[in-house]
């Protein structure tokens, strides 16, 4: 085209020939020249809207905030609260590019309804730009198609390194899109909206966004002849003076725009293709390849159901899940179709798929599954009793039996303070989780006083809880008996029973009673044991008793009975120590090198 416009301006001002030859001439040149083969206008009130109304916007003149605007260059949504477009939408083509020089003929929008805020045609102030939404290079085939992209409604307060800079290249780069032949269908708009507006009233937007389509040449609507193989590009640009130069830096994909606006992209489209395009992100040079779900069926089902999804690059071995639940699943159809099976303890919700290099993506629709039994749990036993032990030793345990099914999850069974329970009778804890097969659950539960338990009695209950059935309890009993002293034990030991077991009895007439006995390790029902015995030593004498922890033992010596015992003496444990002495008890010795004539002995006080 700009061969065309040099040509124009070399006629004029060399070539004598009539303004109406001129412009026959020209319009010969732009028919051989210009029009690329399978290029056709594209200007039209049916054509500038056929990805969709993007905000449902309508012709109704009380509608403020949303007032469609239809022109045979744009469509829009008129916002008079912002006083600018929500969006603006067009088709370009190749042949939408005329002979007409920008017109720069800025005016009011003398269309909008009464009560509308027509802003002027002042400039915006410095570092902003009357920014256009329909470029004015998109509409250059007559004056009336160029002097409808100046009109105030489809501008923006656009910072100017934004406008002049990476939005003006991005621009450029959409028409070149369409050197082939093919039909680029452009929607743009404005937002991040804080609290600040300019001189004339216009809200100023944080960013500007544009989305692209790139359709295959020929008459058709975008509704049949768009499908995933076009090209889509969508960018969200910071309408701020530090923006970069570069577009290709804020692509982003059409679902993240409709995110951040609320809008709703690609309704006249079929719904397949709609998910596919919002998803796909450009590289700056060609679309990526997302994985994307388009359809679900069936949309419920009890587990174990099989469910088909098709959609777009599954992959060969993607992972399915059901809210959150991995499921069997194979892919057919070169990776456009996957067949999957409800899993069992899968819940109410959406459905991802997760392809090994095209990322991950969730249902549009929730999946409803159903159970084909009401959820039921039932217990062999309603209550174990008798369970007894002393503080410090776990009991002897019991067990009872828990039966489920249509379960859809698994069930947990708490045990009360003191007691334990295990799946194994090995394993104790104060709580198990049992787990069903296909909803059915047959598990055997032991149960136990644990050795924490506090003494005293007590009934409490164990809890099944779980599995979407009703709870059910087990109520236990039992007592915690007082830990035995170690003399207690003792005695227990012997069989000692009544009088025979208090410490100051002597059940064998030895002369050394239970106390003496427990101290020194001999049996208080057989008068034969020494508690005691004596030896000689060079120059002295040494004493061999058995001494048990808990007991105090004091040796002492005398050299004159009349006088007593009043010298200490230190024992020392026997090395080696001898084999076969009774459970708990150590060898020790106390020795007396003093002269010929001396005495010994060793007291022990128990407890």
């Amino acid at each position: 085209m700009l061969f065309i416009r040099s040509l124009l301006l070399r006629m004029s001002d060399h070539c004598a020939i009539s303004r109406n030859s001129r412009f026959s001439f020209l319009f010969s040149v732009l028919l051989s020249v210009a029009v690329p083969h399978g290029s056709w206008a594209r200007l039209g009130v049916d054509y500038q809207m056929q990805l969709g109304n993007p905000t449902a916007a309508t012709v109704d003149t009380n509608n403020h905030t949303h007032y469609l605007i239809q022109r045979t260059q744009y469509a829009m949504d008129y916002n008079d609260t912002t006083h600018q477009a929500n969006w603006v939408s067009w088709s370009y083509t190749s042949t939408d590019t005329g002979g007409t020089d920008r017109q720069d003929s800025y005016s009011a929008d003398t269309n909008l309804p009464t009560g509308f805020t027509r802003i002027g045609s002042a400039t915006f102030g410095t570092g902003l730009d009357r920014g256009h939404m329909c470029p004015s290079a998109d509409r250059t085939t007559s004056v009336a198609d160029n002097d409808a992209t100046f009109l105030m409604s489809n501008m923006i307060p656009q910072a100017s390194n934004n406008n002049r800079g990476l939005w003006a290249t991005f621009e450029t780069y959409c028409r070149n899109l369409a050197s082939g032949g093919s039909e680029v269908l452009i929607s743009c708009g404005p937002g991040d909206f804080g609290t600040t507006s300019i001189s004339n009233g216009m809200k100023l937007p944080g960013s500007v966004w544009k989305v692209v389509v790139v359709a295959p040449s020929g008459t058709a609507l975008a509704s049949s002849k768009v499908t995933p193989a076009c090209r889509v590009i969508a960018i969200n640009t910071p309408n701020t003076a530090s923006v970069g130069s570069n577009w290709a830096s804020y692509i982003t994909t059409v679902e993240e725009i409709e995110a951040a606006t609320g809008y709703t992209f690609f309704s006249s489209l079929p719904t397949s293709v709609a998910r596919y395009l919002r998803k796909v992100k450009d590289t700056g040079s060609g679309p990526n390849t997302p994985t994307v779900i388009s359809s679900v069926s069936p949309i419920s089902g009890t587990a174990g159901t099989t469910v088909t999804l098709s959609g777009y690059n599954f992959g060969t071995s993607p992972v399915v899940k059901f809210n959150g639940v991995t499921a069997t699943a194979s892919v057919q159809n070169g990776g456009t179709q996957i067949t999957a099976m409800v899993p069992v303890y899968a819940t109410t919700g959406t459905i991802s798929v997760t392809s090994t290099s095209n990322g991950t993506d969730t249902s549009a629709e929730t999946f409803t599954v159903s159970t084909s039994t009401s959820p039921s749990l039932t217990l062999s036993k309603t209550s174990l009793s008798g369970f007894s032990t002393t503080a410090g030793t776990a009991s002897t345990s019991q067990s009872y039996t828990v039966n489920g099914t249509g379960l859809t999850a698994s069930v947990v069974v708490t045990a009360p303070a003191g007691y334990e329970v295990s799946l194994d009778n090995s394993a104790f804890a104060g709580a198990q989780t049992l787990v069903p097969v296909s909803g059915n659950l047959s598990a055997v539960v032991y149960v136990r006083l644990s050795a924490s338990a506090q003494v005293g009695s007590s009934t409490l209950s164990i809890t099944g809880v779980g599995g979407g059935a009703t709870s059910q309890s087990v109520t236990v009993s039992g007592t915690v008996s007082a830990a035995l002293s170690a003399y207690e034990s003792w005695s227990v030991g012997y069989k000692l029973s009544g009088a025979n077991a208090l410490a100051s009895a002597d059940p064998d007439g030895d002369g050394l009673n239970n106390a003496g006995e427990y101290a020194f390790g001999t049996s208080p029902v057989d008068a034969s044991g020494l508690a005691v015995t004596q030896s000689s030593v060079t120059g002295g004498i040494k004493i061999t008793y058995l001494q048990r922890s808990g007991v105090t033992y004091v040796a002492k010596s005398a050299t004159d009975l009349a006088v007593g015992f009043t010298e200490a003496v230190i024992p020392f444990k026997s090395v080696p120590q001898p084999t076969g002495l009774p459970s708990g008890y150590e060898q020790y010795e106390a020795t007396l090198t003093i002269g010929t004539k001396g005495f010994l002995k060793v007291e022990a006080t128990v407890p």
